[in-house]
């Protein structure tokens, strides 16, 4: 059965390690435009320098992308790892239907994007694709180094690392393009971010990050900004961020202890196990 107060308390600990950790950084934002837009290119730019540096990218990495869109962060990956092979992969056509109403936004595109050299696209739904290209590509897969994660929702993302499974491990990077600051934030990436590393018993530390996390508790008081994903922003709380891999600990579990009593609490003001989905066959 899935506990929420523990992933509540998983959230709560991240957070309080979120920018004490790792590579944390401040976009200057001095125009209200600026305030609004996320810092995806110096996000993105700041990670493969910071695996570059760290000896974490090898000689020809796999970089794996899950929502293409427009063909832009696939773009800017594919220059910063110019040597490693790419592949990117999108409906091309939207968001699929997972029965909720927050995210029926239009992604569609007129066309395929044009794309580097060292990028292949793969079209179509995740759950039709990533088996027949994981069965297809286990040598590139040995060699994966970066996942970048912007397919929004939790259905697309839990497809995502339940694909790739034992492919991440520790040392393996992830860019998320909407893991925090937002209100939903909790019941999309971040929750199949969770799942994936209770069911590997691994962890994670955060890698490069940026800005500041709006507090779980407030957001499940109702306190949040107005305006959605821009409204977080112009405070400094931005969506996207990064976290590398790393083998869990005997302390991996005791950590959350401290976090609990306040996460119990939490889950009175806001429950989401009807979102939780039941456990795979074994």
């Amino acid at each position: 059965m899935f506990d929420t107060a523990r992933y509540y308390a998983f959230v709560l600990e991240a957070q309080a390690r979120f920018g004490h950790e790792g590579a944390h950084f401040s976009p200057l934002r001095i125009f209200a435009a600026q305030k609004r837009r996320k810092p995806q290119r110096q996000l993105i730019e700041r990670v493969a320098r910071r695996m570059a540096e760290r000896g974490l990218a090898g000689a020809a990495p796999t970089v794996l992308e899950f929502g293409v869109y427009n063909g832009r962060s696939i773009n800017i990956l594919s220059r910063l790892f110019e040597g490693g092979r790419l592949y990117g992969f999108d409906t091309f056509t939207g968001f699929p239907d997972d029965g909720r109403a927050d995210w029926q936004l239009d992604f569609r595109v007129a066309g395929m994007p044009q794309v580097g050299a060292n990028v292949e696209l793969v079209a179509g739904r995740f759950e039709d694709t990533l088996a027949l290209f994981v069965a297809a590509h286990p040598h590139e897969l040995a060699e994966l180094r970066l996942v970048h994660v912007d397919c929004d929702i939790f259905s697309a993302a839990h497809c995502v690392f339940e694909a790739l499974d034992e492919f991440i491990v520790p040392g393996c990077v992830i860019v998320f393009d909407e893991l925090l600051n937002y209100d939903e934030f909790a019941e999309n990436e971040l929750l199949a971010f969770y799942l994936f590393l209770a069911r590997r018993g691994l962890d994670f530390e955060w890698f490069v990050t940026t800005g500041r996390a709006w507090p779980f508790g407030e957001a499940c008081a109702g306190r949040q900004p107005a305006g959605a994903f821009a409204g977080y922003r112009e405070q400094g709380c931005y969506q996207n961020t990064s976290v590398i891999i790393t083998a869990a600990s005997d302390a991996t579990r005791s950590r959350l202890d401290p976090f609990l009593p306040l996460a119990r609490e939490l889950v009175s003001l806001r429950d989401l196990r009807q979102l939780v989905p039941a456990p795979r066959p074994v």
